[in-house]
């Protein structure tokens, strides 16, 4: 993964942990491009949320955490033909992931490269994989 995309992805791991809601936009100006697209996996039935709506809901989902509890990586960053793909968690400072009705809080992001090397398309997948119906 090249520079540019790594400074991406931290300003928007950093967006998603940040309380503050002017500095949380900032960062998603950085991470997100002017016309992106985010497909919040909660919201599965709901439109694609813009740069201002994704700051709101970065808000709202984060009083649904313990306090204390804050979104990372886990593993590597895979990507090809301008799409990257990671997996992320939500765990406690203590590290131990954080469940809700006894799944962990835990997923995948597919995330479309736009030409100036911030995020066009995000797609967020709870849970690794769904279980069998």
């Amino acid at each position: 993964m090249d520079e540019r995309t790594t400074a991406v992805l931290a300003a928007y791991e950093a967006a998603l942990n940040e309380p503050d809601r002017s500095r949380r936009e900032e960062l998603i100006v950085t991470a997100l491009s002017e016309d992106a697209r985010v497909f919040a996996a909660h919201l599965p039935d709901g439109p694609p949320l813009d740069r201002q709506a994704f700051a709101d809901d970065c808000g709202v989902v984060q009083g649904w955490r313990p306090p204390g509890a804050r979104l990372r990586w886990t593993g590597a960053i895979d990507g090809h033909h301008g799409w990257i793909r990671f997996a992320w968690e939500v765990a406690l400072p203590d590290g131990e992931v954080i469940e809700v009705k006894g799944v962990k809080v835990e997923g995948i992001d597919l995330v479309e490269i736009a030409p100036d090397g911030r995020f066009r398309t995000v797609v967020m997948f709870h849970s690794l994989l769904p279980p069998e119906a």
